[in-house]
């Protein structure tokens, strides 16, 4: 009973999977890595492994111990994971490297083996494995295996995370023990923002370890998102086009949302945290630190990661499987191995020594570095849920429209990007789409108006709505995407703020007071040349004449440039001065109209189009006020 287990770790990154069967009493006599950074990280908390720094494909069983008891392992899950382009990996290249675990499997011959991946790898890894689809194996013979999806709360780590163990291994049983939720984590660390106190210590969560706070690596740092960033993940989280609501700031009554690899500041994915006060220029939001996003990740406090960046860290910790969950698997190997079990994890009291501590760093700053002019958008128009109609404004980079200038001014720059708008309807895999233009949104208003001419009067209303609340506010394209990319003095979510004065979940946008959602939500217009013939709601209908007017706005008005000159965006390379903007005049030209250039704005051929139509139905217009 006295023998312990020894194992080789395969893709071992950081060493996630090591230090939950060392934590055991497993002896971890080798590990492989490609990375140089996971294999530093590693070798810094397990010194005694001998750590490999090599392309598993470019090593030979024969490197590794012939007689060990477990081979573990956690082949690259990017390509399988639904994270990673919505799905779209290369799961060719998946399957290769998970072949190659299973032919180190098939020539080492454990008594055990364990390899961990993301859920989705479910569909393509059969339970039966002939050596004839191994490559590298040139013999006969076959491999059986396993597969059970664990959830990291149910054996505990305090993440809400499901993964694929494969493998000839007993399966462990749930822990009975509670973990700690998202808001109790950070409940159990000092504010980042706070110095550190040499005379507190703070206890591990998951752990029966204390530190000095002083001790505590990689915490005492500023990650508080900006304004804007807040607002535009709050709008991704609650608000996104395909997915389901999230909740903004994240949850903290209950376990962690699955910790990523990658560490994006603005994403639906980011987990955010809220405190009580904000830093000056800040929002109270702000994302875990590298150390509460490793406890989160079932790390000890005395884990230390290598790395020079916050990123670089971050991804370390990501990638890993949770020490927590694979301190149970060793456990149910034990006890089916019969030898001695652990009873409690043996975790090292010590920090060992690294270069980089993030301690005293200012993230915040990054909310503030340039993006790109051209950084691409896409989002709705606030959505009716009961309908499977969707308006969404976006960017197209391979169009752009001359920045609407004075006529005599022969540099005139182009507009980093081209702003659209797409109609869909339906969801998943069936939804279809039509990029609409201003003047196909303004057909489908005589349709309206035809089918409907007692709503003429509130079709009147609307456009002028558009005309007189959401045009003022309209910037030119360029200037809108400098704020987008934080290269504008502005901090604000305009963008978000345009498509919500459309309409708003509130009911305060121009189409809710024209055409109330509890008495239009269900009223139509026939549309046959829409999706080959299809019933579209009144609201969605003038939703998406508002999102073209916008669109139209953004790219060809020069009137916002000639109210607003001090707050247009001049690149250093542009000709164009603020003076010349103040006698612009629109360059509204749609080649699908050929009226289009009789207007000097597209706010007149807006008014004229609209006057036409109603007036043909018997309805009035409002007094313009432009």
């Amino acid at each position: 009973m006295s023998k312990s287990l020894t194992a080789v770790d395969l893709f071992c990154g950081g060493g996630g999977l090591s230090e939950g069967f060392r934590q055991a009493g497993v002896e971890i006599t080798h590990a492989v890595d490609i990375d140089e950074g996971a294999c530093e990280t590693h070798r810094l908390n397990h010194p005694e492994t001998e750590v490999i720094e090599a392309d598993v494909c470019d090593i030979e069983p024969e490197d590794l111990p012939s007689d060990i008891d477990l081979l573990i392992g956690s082949p690259p899950c990017s390509e399988f994971s639904w994270a990673k382009q919505g799905g779209g990996g290369d799961i060719d290249e998946g399957m290769r490297l998970v072949k190659r675990f299973l032919y180190f499997v098939a020539e080492l011959d454990p008594d055990y083996w364990v390899m961990e991946n993301v859920p989705r790898l479910d569909n393509y890894l059969p339970e039966h494995v002939e050596y004839a689809d191994i490559p590298w194996l040139d013999r006969e013979g076959s491999l059986d295996l396993e597969k059970h999806i664990l959830d990291g709360d149910d054996y505990g780590t305090p993440q809400r995370r499901s993964r694929l163990f494969s493998g000839q291994f007993p399966c462990p049983e749930p822990s009975d023990e509670p973990v700690f939720s998202f808001g109790e984590i950070r409940e159990h660390f000092p504010r980042p923002t706070d110095s550190p106190a040499p005379e507190s210590t703070i206890t591990d969560p998951n752990y029966d370890i204390e530190l000095q706070e002083n001790e505590l690596t990689d915490h005492f740092y500023n990650s508080h998102v900006t304004n804007r960033e807040a607002e535009e993940i709050r709008r991704r989280k609650e608000d996104h086009s395909f997915y389901g609501k999230m909740s903004f700031p994240d949850d903290p009554d209950v376990p962690s949302r699955t910790v990523l690899a990658t560490n994006r500041r603005v994403a639906r994915e980011t987990l955010v945290m809220e405190e009580e006060t904000a830093p000056d220029g800040l929002s109270r939001f702000r994302k875990p630190t590298i150390r509460e996003i490793a406890t989160i990740q079932g790390f000890p406090i005395t884990y230390q990661f290598t790395g020079t960046s916050q990123a670089q860290k971050w991804r370390r910790v990501g990638d890993a499987v949770p020490p927590t969950m694979a301190f149970h698997l060793a456990q149910a190997i034990q006890r089916d191995a019969g030898v001695d079990v652990a009873e409690q994890p043996e975790v090292s009291q010590e920090c060992p020594p690294i270069e980089t501590n993030l301690n005293d760093r200012d993230t915040s700053w990054k909310g503030r570095r340039s993006l790109s002019i051209a950084r691409n958008f896409r989002h709705h128009v606030p959505l009716d849920n009961k309908q499977a109609f969707r308006v969404d404004v976006e960017t197209d980079k391979d169009a752009t429209p001359e920045r609407p200038t004075a006529a005599d001014i022969d540099d005139a720059v182009a507009h980093p990007v081209e702003y659209g708008v797409i109609l869909y309807r339906g969801y998943s895999s069936d939804v279809v789409s039509k990029p609409i233009s201003l003047p196909e949104a303004t057909e489908f208003v005589e349709s309206m108006v035809s089918q409907h001419p007692d709503l003429a009067a509130q079709v009147a209303s609307c456009l002028d709505g558009f005309v007189t609340e959401l045009g003022p506010n309209i910037p030119d394209c360029t200037t809108l995407q400098a704020i987008r990319s934080r290269r504008h003095e502005r901090d604000e979510p305009l963008e978000f703020d345009l498509l919500s004065t459309i309409s708003a979940y509130d009911g305060s946008g121009v189409v809710d007071s024209a055409f109330p959602k509890d008495e239009y939500e269900s009223v139509t217009v026939s549309l046959p040349e829409v999706f080959d013939g299809t019933d579209l709601p009144v609201r969605v209908l003038m939703k998406t004449v508002g999102a073209a007017y916008l669109s139209v706005k953004l790219n060809h008005c020069a009137k916002w440039l000639r109210t607003h000159p001090e707050d247009a965006y001049l690149s250093d390379e542009d000709a164009i001065t603020a003076a010349a903007f103040e006698s612009a005049p629109c360059r509204f030209d749609d080649s699908r109209v050929a009226e289009s250039n009789d207007y000097d704005c597209v706010d007149e051929w807006v008014d004229d189009q609209l006057q036409s139509m109603v007036m043909q139905a018997g309805g009035k217009i409002p007094a313009e006020s432009d």
